[in-house]
C-alpha cells in the first residue's frame, strides 16, 4: 500500500490535504482510507479489485449522508457519470429534480 499527499493552502488561509491511497481494497487500506477520512482529508481510493473499492466509496457516501442534518435528504447515484450527470445521465438527473422539487412542494 503506497499514500502520496498533497497539501495546499486556498486564498481564504484554510489548509486541505488530498491523499490517494493505493492499495485500498484490502481490509488494511479500508482501516487506513476511513481514518484519513475521519481527520478530515480528501481521501481518493485506487486498488486492483473494482468491486471492493466500489463498496468501500458506497459505505464512505452513506456514512457522510446520515452525518447530514437536514429536514429531507436523499442520496443519489449516478454511476455512469464522472463530473457532469446532468449531461451524461440527463433522464435520471431530471427526474431526481423533479422529485426534490415536488417533496418541497408537499411540504410548504
Amino acid at each position: 500500500m503506497t499514500t502520496a499527499s498533497e497539501i495546499s493552502v486556498a486564498s481564504d488561509g484554510q489548509v486541505t490535504s488530498d491523499v490517494l491511497l493505493l492499495g485500498a481494497a484490502g481490509n488494511s487500506g479500508r482501516l487506513i482510507a476511513a481514518e484519513l477520512a475521519s481527520r478530515g482529508l480528501s481521501v481518493r481510493l485506487a486498488g486492483r479489485r473494482r468491486g471492493p473499492l466500489e463498496d468501500l466509496a458506497g459505505e464512505a457516501a452513506q456514512r457522510f449522508h446520515d452525518s447530514l442534518t437536514a429536514p429531507s435528504k436523499q442520496l443519489a447515484w449516478f454511476e455512469s457519470s464522472a463530473h457532469t450527470p446532468h449531461l451524461e445521465e440527463p433522464a435520471k438527473f431530471r427526474d431526481l429534480l423533479m422529485n426534490v422539487r415536488a417533496s418541497q412542494l408537499t411540504s410548504t
